[in-house]
């Protein structure tokens, strides 16, 4: 740190290590909490520095335990796949994706998102039931100036869906999310995990392990927060699909689909934005021998929260999701999926990668038959661009009818 910087104690922050703005972002532990608002001159020679790499949490024989697990489970992983049920010549054409998942970021869990179907919709009067639960991590922190970004903790997700079938080509879906908030413990694992395969770190190391800091800031302006260790509903959605072109030799089969989202969440803590959201989609599918190929496009006009609508400089940007997957039938009732989600930046007003830029979401999953009507799938995903988005998110569903 250059000599005469000023760092600046909130009441809700603490002076950070190198890279991480506690001071700026809030992230400060309970048991050190300053009401100190003055700045303060730190010289070179000051005992905030930045944290030396082989002084992190999980150093030596830890940290190399982490990693040889990480190792382990890699090798079962493998393991499991050899022990799939027998590869088949000519499967079953019966399709168990594309992966209905969408962008953990907590700032996008507050709206509307347009999942990954197929355009094939739900029968008239027939019911649909799907459960997924997402545990993701995330630890983007940064500041310039007077912005700062704090996104460091962990977050589970439990989304129970509904489709109803409106007519021969149209159908209903709703959902509810319920979300869980938490400075978790999967840091360790994530840095070793990443320096194992060779993935980028997005600034891990320069960050104490475990924290928590959920905060979007401009100065005296707050612009977002989540609130830590609470239980709670986010928003609800509601997406229409109407199937307007059935798959043919040359064609794919397309849909598409409107969606709103109402506050039900709570905004003061995070999980909702306190305004709706809309958007249009197109979903599609096409069949390239024994690969299914699913697409899609959607647009988002997202509704602004309190702290957004307040400033003059800052808005929630609307938004362009992109996805492309495919499936593999490895037999009568197993199948290998692989999806690439694009979104756009959520808030471009704060230059910082932290939170400006794109978040481009892999997704690697297995799904298997449980029954004649119902599907199973586990996936792992993990953001490419390292920037902005989740570092790791593991993810199982259970579906019914759909």
């Amino acid at each position: 740190m250059r000599s005469g910087a000023l760092v600046t104690l909130r009441a809700d922050g603490y002076a950070g290590r190198g890279r991480s703005p506690f001071a700026l972002a809030g992230c400060e532990p309970r048991a050190t909490r300053s009401s100190l608002t003055a700045p303060i001159p730190l010289q070179a020679s000051s005992a905030v520095r930045p944290r030396p790499l082989d002084s992190r949490r999980g150093t030596g024989l830890v940290t190399r335990g982490i990693g040889s697990l990480a190792t382990c489970c890699a090798l079962l992983a493998l393991a499991a796949c050899s022990s799939l049920p027998g590869f088949s010549e000519a499967p079953n054409p019966r399709l168990r994706g594309p992966l209905a998942v969408r962008n953990q970021h907590p700032l996008a869990l507050t709206q509307l998102a347009l999942r990954p179907r197929r355009p094939l919709t739900t029968a008239r009067g027939s019911r649909a039931l799907a459960v997924g639960v997402s545990y993701s991590s995330i630890e983007e922190v940064e500041h310039a100036g007077a912005q700062a970004v704090a996104f460091d903790g962990e977050l589970l997700s439990v989304v129970p869906r509904v489709r109803y079938g409106l007519g021969p080509r149209a159908d209903l879906e709703i959902e509810l999310p319920i979300l869980f908030t938490t400075s978790g413990f999967l840091d360790a694992f994530i840095e070793s995990w990443h320096e194992l395969l060779s993935l980028p770190g997005g600034g891990r190391s320069d960050v104490e392990d475990d924290q928590w800091s959920m905060t979007l800031s401009d100065g005296d302006e707050e612009l977002y927060s989540l609130e830590e260790d609470r239980l709670d509903l986010a928003d609800l959605s509601v997406v229409y699909t109407r199937r307007f072109q059935e798959e043919g030799r040359h064609a794919p089969a397309l849909a598409w689909r409107v969606g709103v989202e109402a506050p039900t969440g709570s905004e003061s803590a995070g999980f909702g934005n306190g305004a709706w959201d809309f958007g249009l989609g197109l979903v599609g599918e096409k069949n390239l021998g024994r690969v299914t190929a699913t697409f899609g496009a959607a647009w988002r006009l997202p509704g602004q929260p309190e702290g957004f609508r307040s400033s003059v400089e800052h808005e929630l940007e609307q938004g362009i999701d992109l996805h492309l997957g495919g499936e593999y039938p490895w037999n009568d009732s197993v199948s290998f999926l692989a999806q690439l989600i694009w979104s756009g930046p959520m808030v471009t007003s704060i230059e910082l990668e932290e939170i400006d830029r794109e978040i481009l979401d892999l997704g690697l999953g297995v799904a298997w038959d449980v029954a004649d009507d119902s599907v199973f799938c586990i996936s792992f995903h993990e953001d490419l661009v390292a920037a902005t988005g989740p570092d790791f998110t593991l993810r199982a569903a259970w579906r019914r009818g759909f």
